[in-house]
């Protein structure tokens, strides 16, 4: 099922929600104030290289040095990675105060922070 993110009209919050393509345009409301939403592009962020041991798909083939960068970033909402790997980052995943992660036989390598917490 696909990851879609939603836009608070109100308070500018962004929510990550797993739906079906059939329900993507279902109307939602905010998790933080309840007032609508609006679906908008996911932003994503393909420095340094990243694996899926599922696909094999290589997003990044510089291998040359660490990236200063970080592998994915999340403002809320929730997640799940499976059988991942993430390689030559600074982060290689960022994910908001109150996110829900869900991680399962991931591997990180030549990465100092493999999962960071922020404020924001």
């Amino acid at each position: 099922m696909p990851l879609y993110e939603y836009k608070c009209l109100e308070c500018g919050a962004i929510t990550e929600v797993l739906r079906s393509i059939k329900s993507c345009n279902d109307t939602m409301n905010c998790a933080r104030c309840g007032a609508a939403t609006k679906r908008i592009m996911s932003m994503f962020n393909t420095v340094g290289l990243a694996i899926s041991q599922k696909k094999r798909k290589t997003l990044n083939t510089d291998r040359s040095e660490k990236a200063q960068s970080t592998g994915v970033r999340m403002e809320g909402g929730s997640a799940t990675f499976e059988r991942c790997s993430f390689q030559n980052l600074q982060t290689g995943i960022s994910v908001a105060k109150g996110s829900k992660l869900s991680m399962d036989g991931n591997k990180f390598k030549n990465v100092d922070k493999p999962v960071e917490v922020t404020d924001e």
